[in-house]
């Protein structure tokens, strides 16, 4: 019995001398070496030998689940990771979820009615809001500054001077390059919206800034004051120049009309207008303003216009919308102009009476301005600057961790949805064919893929220079800390998502109406829409 009790002693000393001098050879070679010259691996490798260290990798290969989440499955065959053609996983990954963001989104457009209304898309803006910045908060700011946990070890952050000044910095020059973008872009197109990525495509801050009160006088239109709204008409004006289509209506008509879902804007005109004269030509004076702000103030050219007309057909029976061709062009609603009968009223017959002959139908108008274009292709321009930062999105994501690769493409891809509609639809109201706006959209698509290209290259080349460096801790980086620039387009792409997801789109969803409890419903759908978005990234 001693002897048996000597004899395991005996192996158990053993077995201490042997890992001991293992981890005395393991720890030599850093004994040697210089603390400034150890690369970051070498520091962790050591750090793994502690025995708190060990007990807790112990603790998290025990504690881990065996069997991964759903979400987690769903991305394994979506990101499987490995390599091709000489790319890396991640690289393979990158471009995989650089063809998910870009090709579904586009093709949905084919479903698409040409004349859609972006703002009905506020559900659907608030769910991609919530996604944007769950990703963000929960996923991409953890990542920077500290990474990722690992499933089967301990891991620990070092904090070097200056480096998370430097990712500050990064994720605001990310933010402030989308406010130069957008800025610039109002500029182009003369003070218009920008490119806007809720796409409510609205113009509500500087709705009678450019009609002039004069021309709405001409036009038979009350003048328009500093919000948007016309002022009370001391008098009846007289309409019978252009306005003469629904002179006499029944009042109970109008009000039906003024019943049906307009644009806010036309809400407005048509309530202030009405409550003043019910029987004045409140269609023609919508129409007129609509036009007037929409086709002259601003490049989404006649929506409201088309809205109103839209309304106006199924309000009124027979009614068809028509435009009056001239200098300036007007709309009128063919089937609902009183019928002149006599000489006497022949001779009463206005300029836009006589022309309503040669009316023709608003799908055969002219093509919009040369501004209007200029403005759809300055908003194409934008759009494929910002695919160029959601590929470097994918990218940067992707070479910081499989996990957050996969939550980012899942959060550009629900945001990529309205905003391409809203930007087809944009499309389609300058003039463009449901087939061309399609084209184009898929000719923006390749901004993604040249960002996720040069997001790969920046990451390849970032980690050549860093094995060059051997990665030691007083190594050359930027700002003196071991970040080389391909650590920087993570921040970047964070800022930028910043930006889109509070300026850019949360304006959209402040937007309200004049129905307080319609207003309350869709407020509260949104907050769950939003929820709803955020929740995924937590998945």
């Amino acid at each position: 019995m001693a002897v048996a009790r000597r004899s395991m002693l005996q192996f158990r000393l053993l077995v201490v001398m042997i890992i001991a001098i293992s981890c005395a050879a393991s720890t030599e070679p850093l004994r040697s070496k210089n603390v400034g010259q150890l690369s970051v691996p070498e520091i962790e490798d050591a750090l793994q030998q502690c025995p708190i260290v060990q007990e807790l990798n112990v603790y998290k290969r025990t504690t881990k689940p065996e069997v991964a989440s759903y979400t987690s499955q769903v991305f394994e065959r979506l990101f499987p990771g490995t390599s091709f053609a000489g790319l890396s996983g991640p690289a393979v990954n990158a471009l995989l979820a650089t063809l998910y963001i870009s090709g579904p989104p586009n093709f949905l457009l084919a479903l698409c009615p040409p004349n859609i209304d972006p703002s009905s898309l506020s559900v659907m803006v608030a769910f991609a809001v919530g996604g944007l910045l769950g990703d963000v908060l929960f996923h991409l700011l953890p990542e920077i500054f500290l990474g990722e946990a690992e499933p089967d070890h301990a891991r620990f952050v070092l904090v070097e001077p200056n480096k998370n000044l430097l990712l500050g910095v990064a994720i605001m020059v990310g933010f402030v390059t989308f406010v130069a973008m957008d800025k610039g872009l109002r500029i182009a197109t003369g003070g218009g919206n920008g490119h806007d990525h809720g796409h409510s495509h609205t113009t509500d801050s500087k709705e009678g800034k450019h009609t002039e009160e004069t021309s709405a006088v001409a036009s038979g239109a009350n003048p328009v004051i500093a919000n948007g709204s016309l002022k009370p008409r001391k008098q009846k004006v007289d309409s019978s120049l252009i306005f003469s289509d629904l002179e006499g209506l029944p009042s109970s008509i109008l009000q039906k009309l003024w019943a049906l879902k307009e644009p806010i804007r036309a809400q407005r005109w048509l309530k202030e207008t009405l409550e003043e004269d019910p029987n004045c030509g409140v269609m023609q004076v919508g129409l007129w303003k609509a036009y007037e702000d929409a086709f002259h103030a601003s490049e989404y050219p006649l929506l409201e216009a088309r809205e109103f007309i839209q309304s106006a057909s199924k309000a009124l029976k027979g009614a068809s919308p028509e435009v009056i061709p001239g200098p300036t062009s007007k709309f009128i609603i063919k089937g609902v102009r009183p019928k002149v009968v006599g000489p006497s009223a022949a001779n009463k017959q206005t300029p836009a009476t006589a022309s309503s002959k040669s009316t023709v139908s608003l799908s055969s108008q002219n093509e919009p301005s040369t501004s209007i274009r200029l403005s759809a292709y300055l908003n194409l321009i934008a759009d494929f600057t910002h695919n160029i930062t959601d590929g470097l999105a994918m990218s940067s994501s992707f070479y910081a961790s499989p996990t957050l690769g996969a939550t980012t493409a899942m959060a550009v891809f629900f945001h990529e949805i309205p905003h391409e509609v809203g930007d087809f639809a944009l499309l389609i109201q300058s003039g463009f064919s449901k087939r061309k706006a399609m084209g184009a959209q898929f000719v923006t698509a390749v901004g993604a893929f040249l960002g996720t290209c040069i997001g790969i290259a920046v990451q390849e080349l970032g980690k050549s220079g860093q094995s060059d460096s051997r990665g030691e801790l007083n190594s050359r980086g930027l700002a003196g800390t071991g970040l080389g620039w391909g650590d920087m387009l993570l921040p970047f792409t964070a800022g930028t998502f910043l930006y889109v997801g509070t300026v850019a789109v949360i304006p959209e969803l402040l937007e309200t109406g004049p129905n307080k409890r319609e207003e309350l419903k869709k407020t509260l759908t949104q907050f769950v829409a939003m929820a709803f978005g955020a929740g995924i990234m937590l998945a």
